[in-house]
Order: C-alpha cells, then structure tokens, then sequence
C-alpha cells in the first residue's frame, strides 16, 4: 500500500504501472538509489508528490486512524448487540464471514484500486475484526470454571493467535525470498494464504459455538445505540467506583497498545522507505516470536503465584523495555 502510495503521488517508476514486475523490489531500491528530481518524482524522502492531499507516507497512518474512529464509535453497539439480545452468534457469524471477504477482496489490490482496498481494510476489516473479538470475549467465560482453567485457556489462545500470525508471516516471507516476487504480487499472495488458512479454522469455531439469550435486558425503549455507550458508561463508571486499579489499567492498556503499534507502523515505514520491504516480513517475524513469550510466562507465573503477580510483573517488564 505504501509503495503504491509512492507511485500514485509522482514518486514513480519506469515503465507500465500495469506490469507487476515493475514492482520488484530490487527495481523499487534502484528507483531509490536513483535519486530523480523533486519535479519528476524521486526518492521518498526527496518526492514532494503528494496522494489525496496527503503525503505518501502518511497515508496507512491516517487510514488506520478513520478505521480506529469507526471501530471505536461502533464497538458500544457492537457490544449491545450481543450482550443485550440473543443474536450474539448470528453476530458472530457475519463478523467472521465480512472479516473473510474484505481480506479476500484484498487479493485485488491495483494501482487503480488500492485506496479504496486501503478503505475496505482500514475500516470493513477492522471493525469486523474488532466486532469477532467481542463475540469470542462474550463466549470465554462458558469455557473454563476456575481462575486456573483461565488463565491456562486465555495463555493457550493468545499463543494460537501468534503462533497463526508467524507462520503466515513465515510462509508470504519464503515464497517472496523464493520465487522473487514483487511488493504487489506477494500482497496478493499472502492474502490468499490468510483467507485459505484462516476462514476454514474460524468458521469451525463458530459451528462449535452455541447460540445464546441475552446476558442483561434492555430498557424498554432504549435503542442498541444509545443502550451500548450508556451501558458503557455505566460500566466504567462501576469500575473507577468500586475497582480502580481496573480502571487506571484498562486507561494505561489502552495508549500501551496504541504506543506499541505506532512503533511497528514506524518500523515498517522505515524499512520500505530505505527499499527494504523484503526484511518486513523479517521485523514482524521477530516480533510476533517474542511476543509469544509472553502468554508462556503469564501462565508459568500465573499458576505459580497469582493473576496479580503476573500481571506487575508484565507491566514492569513493558516499563523496562
């Protein structure tokens, strides 16, 4: 997307923008190194072409944003929705199945097509995304019937999940080293192998998954708009009153994460910008390795001391780093 940006704001290459061998990555560090005038298009850093009213490198980060703004205004409905009535698996359900389909539409991505693709997976995506994870938060507790099954159950699952991730990153990384694909092609190819890998697994998950009554009702006349960001409301509300300690780490959680993905998006940009897109795959190799440490310690600690313990000492590990 990135790259695309790059070419769709002046910074481009020789050529037909149509051929995807254009798209090499060896071509895109040439085209670098080349250093082109600042009226033609050049390097990122030179190129003063810009896409949309926005700078190319700017581009993903500013998309990510409208998709968080979205997913966040409609996560409180989102929850109301399931919580409040019995449709949390039919939710669920076309969750998973628009989640599948906006990373299948992926595979399309063009020159012509890869801002309102960017859209599509900014926003369709991530709230389908976000609106799954929900769904399977509501379902969790039905799973285990002791803080140690918990923690062992929510350890595994979150080991699964990056462990799913690496290996896709494992696989995309081989076939672009192995066959020399271009940035566009290898896209398109790894958004195949998520939706071939994934949709299977995730829509087994939902035929094990049981339909459910509602957990609360809802104030009658109360629409699921106005029910979900007043119901959070009174949560958050119920939180700092009578656990604030839950408070204030859900609050830190929240810019944590915010925090940690930035440096990813950062690191990511850094590396296309320098031409090298191909050791992408590296960087998030080695990140989702480590982070899979985590959910094995959690639970080594977990179930050797308390959930409290492991939790301080997560939280100082993250300081120190």
């Amino acid at each position: 997307i990135v790259q695309l940006a790059y070419l769709d704001a002046g910074c481009r290459l020789y050529g037909n923008l149509d051929d995807d061998s254009m798209y090499d990555d060896g071509e895109m560090t040439s085209f670098y190194e080349e250093g082109w005038s600042k009226s033609t298009g050049g390097k990122p850093d030179d190129c003063e072409g810009r896409v949309y009213g926005v700078k190319p490198n700017s581009i993903v980060s500013l998309l990510a944003l409208i998709g968080g703004l979205v997913s966040a205004v409609g996560m409180p409905v989102a929850g109301s929705i399931i919580d409040s009535t019995n449709k949390r698996h039919s939710f669920g359900t076309w969750m998973a199945i628009i989640f599948v389909v906006s990373n299948f539409a992926m595979i399309f991505i063009t020159p012509q097509t890869w801002l309102i693709m960017t859209l599509l997976q900014a926003v369709v995506a991530t709230f389908s995304f976000f609106g799954l994870q929900l769904v399977i938060y509501a379902y969790l507790p039905e799973l285990f019937k002791s803080e140690e099954e918990c923690v062992e159950v929510t350890a595994k699952g979150r080991l699964y999940e990056q462990s799913g991730m690496l290996i896709l990153i494992i696989l995309t990384t081989f076939v672009q080293i192995g066959m020399g694909l271009g940035a566009v092609v290898m896209a398109r190819v790894a958004q195949v192998l998520a939706v071939v890998l994934g949709a299977p697994t995730l829509f087994l998950a939902f035929r094990l998954y049981k339909p459910r009554a509602a957990n609360r009702e809802r104030a009658p006349g109360r629409w699921l708009v106005t029910d979900g960001f007043l119901h959070l409301g009174a949560v958050f509300t119920e939180l700092r009153r009578d656990f604030p300690m839950a408070a204030r780490f859900l609050i830190g959680q929240t810019f944590a994460e915010s925090a940690t993905g930035s440096l990813t998006t950062v690191a990511v940009l850094i590396l296309i910008k320098a031409g090298l897109s191909a050791w992408v795959g590296a960087y998030l190799a080695v990140v989702l390795l480590s982070m899979m440490f985590g959910p094995i310690l959690h639970q080594a600690i977990a179930l050797r001391t308390s959930v409290k313990t492991s939790l301080l000492m997560s939280i100082a590990a993250f300081c120190v780093v």
